[in-house]
C-alpha cells in the first residue's frame, strides 16, 4: 500500500516539478508533494489504478478539473476523453493539457453524466464515473447513459461514497459538496443489475481514520503554512491507516468494476 500511494500521482508529479522550476509557488509545491492539489484524491487514484484497464478506448464522465484523467492516461499510456460538466471545468482541463503538451493523450468535452450526448452508441470500451453518481439528480438516467455508450462486455469503473461518509468527513462538508445519496455494494449492485451491468469486483476504501484525517485537512486547518507543516504527518498517517476491504466496516468510499452484459 505504501508503494502504491507514493506512486499514486507519479506521472503528474513530474509535470508539476517542471512547472515549479519555471514558476515556483506554494500550491505547486503542495501539488508536487501530495501528487494533486486535493488530499483525498491520492487515495482515490490509488484505488482506481487497481481496476483500470490499460489500452481501452476510455471516457471519464464527470472529470471535473481532469487531474485523474491525466494521471491515468500518462501512467497507463492510454488516451482518455475527459468529459466535464461545467464550462469552467472544461477550461481548467484545457489549460492544464495545453500547458503540459498532452493534446495527444487527453480529449476534452462538456457533457451531462445523465445524458453523455457527445458519445455515440457502443463507442467506448471503458467508462469511468468517479464520485459522480451521488451528485446527479437521477442516477438511473446516468446508468442508462453509460450502458448506451459502452460496447458489449465493456468495463464500467465507478466510485461512490458510503453511508459512513458524512459521519467521518462531516455533515456540513457533505452538504457543501452536494451529495444526494450514498451506496453500499449491495445497493449499487442492485442498480447495476437492473440497468444491464454485471459487477465483477469491488472493494471499500478510505478507512475511517483516513476519512477523519480528510475532515481535519479540509475543514479544520485553514492556514497555508500550517497545511505545509502538517503535510508529512498527514501523508504518513493516511498511508499507515488506509486499507481495501470487501466489507463496509468504517470505510467512506466504494469502488466497483462492472461489465455491460
Amino acid at each position: 500500500m505504501l508503494i502504491k500511494i507514493v506512486a499514486a500521482f507519479s506521472s503528474t508529479r513530474r509535470l508539476t516539478a517542471m512547472r515549479f522550476l519555471k514558476e515556483p509557488s506554494f500550491w505547486l509545491l503542495f501539488e508536487f508533494i501530495v501528487g494533486i492539489a486535493d488530499f483525498h484524491s491520492t487515495h482515490r487514484i490509488t484505488a482506481i489504478k487497481v481496476f483500470f484497464k490499460r489500452g481501452l478506448k476510455t471516457v471519464d464522465v464527470g472529470a471535473a478539473q481532469g487531474r485523474l484523467s491525466v494521471e491515468l492516461a500518462l501512467s497507463n499510456h492510454t488516451p482518455i476523453t475527459a468529459l466535464a460538466y461545467t464550462e469552467e471545468e472544461v477550461n481548467s482541463i484545457a489549460t492544464f493539457v495545453n500547458q503540459n503538451g498532452l493534446k495527444n493523450l487527453i480529449k476534452i468535452g462538456k457533457d451531462d453524466a445523465q445524458k453523455i450526448e457527445s458519445i455515440q452508441d457502443a463507442e467506448v470500451e471503458q467508462v469511468l464515473m468517479i464520485d459522480v453518481l451521488e451528485h446527479v439528480k437521477d442516477d438511473a438516467k446516468a446508468l442508462e447513459a453509460v450502458y448506451r455508450v459502452l460496447v458489449r462486455g465493456g468495463y464500467f469503473l465507478i466510485s461512490v461514497p458510503t453511508p459512513n461518509y458524512p459521519h467521518w468527513f462531516g455533515f456540513e462538508m457533505e452538504r457543501r459538496i452536494g451529495h444526494l445519496r450514498h451506496y453500499t455494494f449491495e445497493s449499487l449492485k442492485s442498480k447495476l443489475d437492473a440497468y444491464g451491468f454485471t459487477p465483477e469486483e469491488h472493494f471499500y476504501y478510505t478507512s475511517g481514520k483516513v476519512s477523519l484525517l480528510c475532515n481535519l485537512w479540509y475543514d479544520r486547518i485553514k492556514r497555508p503554512k500550517i497545511i505545509i507543516a502538517m503535510l508529512p504527518v498527514f501523508l504518513f498517517a493516511s498511508l499507515f491507516f488506509e486499507s481495501f476491504s470487501n466489507s463496509l466496516g468504517a470505510n467512506s468510499c466504494l469502488l466497483v468494476l462492472a461489465r455491460k452484459k
